[in-house]
């Protein structure tokens, strides 16, 4: 469950950079044409990566539920990041990634 969130966060954080007004914010300068592209398609790669991991796991019917549960909380999240505290949005992603892998691999390993 914990790499499907990660993996939804990361999908959205992409979709997020891939718009100019974002990338602008968080980067203080204008979008590469070739970064916007590649960031719109991995985003939405990960985003279906995820929601094909669900169902794969738990089944159609909750893998779609889930994932639209996981979904809601990652947009407000971002949405709230990227409002009040753009200096914030890559250096909390990569703390946010890092620890979902984290405790991902540290329950594998129990």
């Amino acid at each position: 469950m914990l790499i499907n969130i990660s993996l939804i966060y990361l999908g959205l954080s992409l979709l997020c950079l891939g718009m100019d007004k974002h990338y602008k914010a968080v980067f203080q300068k204008n979008i590469n044409r070739a970064f916007k592209n590649i960031s719109k398609f991995t985003g939405s790669l990960l985003l279906i990566i995820s929601l094909i991991f669900l169902i794969k796991s738990i089944g159609i019917s909750l893998g779609i539920t889930y994932w639209i549960g996981i979904l809601t909380p990652a947009i407000i999240f971002i949405a709230l990041i990227l409002t009040y505290k753009t200096k914030m949005f890559i250096p909390l992603s990569i703390f946010l990634l890092l620890l979902f892998f984290i405790l991902n691999f540290y329950k594998i390993i129990l």
